[in-house]
């Protein structure tokens, strides 16, 4: 059901630009850095721009033996639907990855 209401999601959400998930370009992504630096001069040397994180979500078990394998989380003991998101310093999504594994 969650790959289902993902797919639902993306789809309605596609060709919105203010719902895109996109790379910024070259002299966005300079601004994102002097951005960063003027905040975090220590972070200078390493021409930060975003941060990566992982967003885990909770999903209901499985009847089937083996979509229920798919999303068990032996660390966490719960089934759970693993998104990667890349985040620019302004607070924008850059990347994901969805119902990543």
């Amino acid at each position: 059901a969650i790959n289902r209401d993902i797919n639902i999601l993306v789809e309605s959400l596609k060709d919105d630009p203010d719902a895109c998930v996109s790379w910024p370009t070259d002299k966005e992504m300079a601004g994102l850095i002097a951005r960063t630096n003027h905040k975090y001069p220590m972070l200078d040397m390493y021409n930060v721009w975003g941060a990566v994180d992982g967003c885990k979500i909770a999903i209901q078990t499985s009847k089937d033996s083996d979509g229920q394998a798919a999303y068990y989380n032996g660390w966490l003991h719960s089934h759970v639907v693993v998104n990667v998101l890349l985040v620019d310093t302004r607070g924008v999504f850059q990347f994901a990855i969805l119902n990543a594994r």
